[in-house]
């Protein structure tokens, strides 16, 4: 009796110790497109069970995996569902569509809908954010969601590896932003990605390059800028000087991990910041560009 007793006690303490990792997607997003492509042959536009479903892609009804895909592609927004317990089903959205129907993967249109996929689920899109589009070693990823964001560290590892397989599958460029738009039934980011002229880096304690702010009044007039005015220089910023009338705003004192991250970030943006110096075949055709498009002297001749 007191064996038992002793157990059961055990048992519960066991329960409460065990961690629960926040809700994150079990396959990655490549899978997740193939699973919605099955769909697309088989139901195209309609809604099933999730029962249904499952069956069409292989799984026992018995078996928790078909929910747990289902689970995933939900937060990949690939997947919408309605109604509630058995009533409950599921239908394709319009970028599974787009991603699975005749995919023209080079597209402007099928490259956003991948990233809105990528970036979709929120634990992704909380690790894009805090690293500024530049995922660090695993292992500095791996102390954050386990130390921070309380993750189950016999499933953390698996979880990195899938996050990483899908920011390559979609082919994420730092510069892509990810705005959160929230409504009642998922949380679902928005991505665009601009033409950049700087790096983008959302939150990071360092801002986009832009030209250096002018607070001289326009039209030369004496009236101060607002209060509320972007062209204001915020306090302990250092301008760091990178060519054309362009500056990079840091401000400081900053954390190792942030200065790291900001070296990287310039090696990133190296190539689109740093001037090739003209080669000698250049320079020749730019002077004779120049010696063919100059206006010839007109020569009169001599009045008789």
């Amino acid at each position: 009796m007191e064996g038992g007793l002793r157990w059961g006690i055990m048992s519960e303490e066991s329960k409460q110790k065990r961690t629960r990792s926040p809700a994150y997607p079990a396959i990655d997003l490549e899978e997740a497109i193939s699973k919605a492509a099955t769909l697309w042959q088989k139901i195209t536009r309609h809604s099933a069970s999730i029962e249904t479903v499952g069956g069409l892609w292989g799984y026992d009804k018995n078996s928790s995996a078909g929910g747990s895909v289902v689970a995933a592609m939900l937060k990949y927004g690939l997947l919408v569902d309605q109604g509630e317990k058995d009533k409950r089903e599921v239908r394709l959205t319009e970028d599974a569509i787009r991603l699975t129907y005749n995919p023209d993967s080079a597209s402007k249109e099928h490259q956003e809908a991948l990233k809105r996929a990528a970036l979709s689920p929120k634990i992704h899109a909380e690790l894009w954010k805090r690293y500024g589009g530049i995922v660090p070693d695993d292992s500095v990823v791996k102390h954050y969601l386990v130390v921070d964001r309380k993750f189950n560290d016999q499933y953390v590892d698996g979880f990195i590896k899938q996050f990483k397989k899908t920011i390559k599958f979609a082919n994420l460029m730092p510069c892509d932003k990810v705005p959160m738009v929230e409504n009642e039934e998922l949380e679902t980011v928005k991505t665009t990605a601009p033409e950049p002229t700087a790096p983008e880096i959302g939150k990071r304690p360092f801002s986009a390059f832009h030209p250096p702010p002018s607070t001289a009044p326009a039209n030369g007039g004496t009236e101060a800028p607002p209060s509320g005015s972007t062209d204001l220089v915020k306090l302990n910023e250092l301008a760091v000087p990178i060519g054309d009338g362009m500056v990079a705003r840091v401000p400081y004192p900053i954390s190792d991990e942030d200065f790291e991250l900001f070296v990287a970030t310039l090696k990133l943006w190296k190539r689109k910041l740093v001037k090739t110096p003209a080669t000698t075949d250049e320079i020749l055709a730019r002077l004779n560009d120049q010696v063919s498009s100059a206006p010839k002297a007109q020569i009169n001749p001599p009045e008789t």
